[in-house]
């Protein structure tokens, strides 16, 4: 994974920190549908500084691939098993083809984790709040006031 390779000056930083990569590239790729210049001007003014993308490429780093980095993946894991064990409700909210939450990972999340309710929004990749603002927004507000109910 480019982002991951190298250390400060490497190959992950020019793309990330230098390029600003994952705003100007990935972000639209991931939205589903072309951002406006002025959607894309509000994602860009917190990074308009390659000091202030220094956190994205930690992040870049810091995502678990193949059980690496370690502390991580051991933190994941760690989270995972807590959810599964928490009565406490959940939502999960996932579109098509999803990024992250693909099908299988919603699946999972069905038999694994109790008291969850799955929101599925149609098509959707991974900022599907910026395909489905309205739906997530009355479903979210539909499930906060059902919390006394689903406890």
């Amino acid at each position: 994974m480019k982002f991951r390779s190298g250390g400060e000056g490497g190959e992950g930083w020019q793309l990330i920190v230098e390029q600003n990569f994952f705003i100007e590239h990935l972000l639209s790729g991931g939205v589903g549908r072309q951002l406006s210049e002025a959607e894309m001007n509000y994602y860009r003014e917190p990074f308009k500084s390659k000091q202030s993308r220094i956190p994205i490429w930690r992040l870049a780093r810091s995502v678990p691939v193949n059980t690496e980095p370690r502390e991580v993946w051991n933190a994941l894991t760690d989270i995972t098993e807590k959810l599964r064990r928490s009565k406490l409700p959940k939502i999960l909210f996932h579109g098509t083809p999803g990024g992250i939450i693909t099908e299988e990972n919603v699946e999972w999340c069905r038999k694994n984790l109790r008291n969850l309710e799955t929101v599925f929004i149609g098509p959707g990749v991974h900022y599907v709040q910026e395909t489905s603002p309205h739906l997530i927004g009355s479903k979210l507000a539909d499930w906060y006031n059902r919390l006394e109910e689903l406890r």
